[in-house]
């Protein structure tokens, strides 16, 4: 029950419209994150098949999609979460907040890909209203052929 109070907790700090501790329980990212924590228990314990179904169940109710086997830290809050894809290579850290339509997942080459140019970069911003805020920005793109992926994550640390 202590991750339980801690989501609460979270969600209550993170988002200005929740009056009320109850309130929070009814909020997608709490729901989501309770729903990735019992996929990823049976992930962990190799029934993937389960896992894989409590996270599809998930991306249904709350429109956020956490693979099982992504490995999510304390405290994270997804703010108007809909279409955010946390991938199974994914890694999110402690005290992150997502906001709606980020997806982070890992891009690696296929054996029989054929990547002819690949570049990535990252900016760090501090928020001009508030010091302590920044706004850190990843953008990679791989071009194959005529076809390229370009995947750009902004996130508030």
């Amino acid at each position: 029950f202590e991750y339980i109070k801690e989501q609460v907790q979270t969600v209550t700090e993170n988002d200005p419209s929740i009056s009320n501790p109850l309130e929070a329980l009814l909020c997608p990212s709490f729901k989501a994150l309770l729903y990735y924590k019992l996929s990823h228990y049976f992930y962990e314990h190799n029934h993937l098949l389960l896992a894989r179904y409590i996270s599809e169940k998930s991306k249904k109710k709350t429109g956020i999609e956490i693979h099982p086997g992504a490995k999510i830290g304390k405290r994270l809050f997804i703010d108007h979460g809909t279409g955010v894809v946390i991938g199974e290579t994914a890694v999110v850290g402690n005290d992150v907040t997502l906001f709606h339509g980020v997806t982070l997942v890992e891009l690696e080459k296929k054996k029989d890909a054929q990547i002819i140019e690949s570049y990535g970069e990252v900016a760090v911003t501090a928020a001009a209203d508030d010091p302590t805020v920044c706004l850190v920005e990843f953008s990679f793109a791989v071009a194959h052929g005529l076809n390229q992926i370009r995947l750009t994550v902004h996130l508030t640390v």
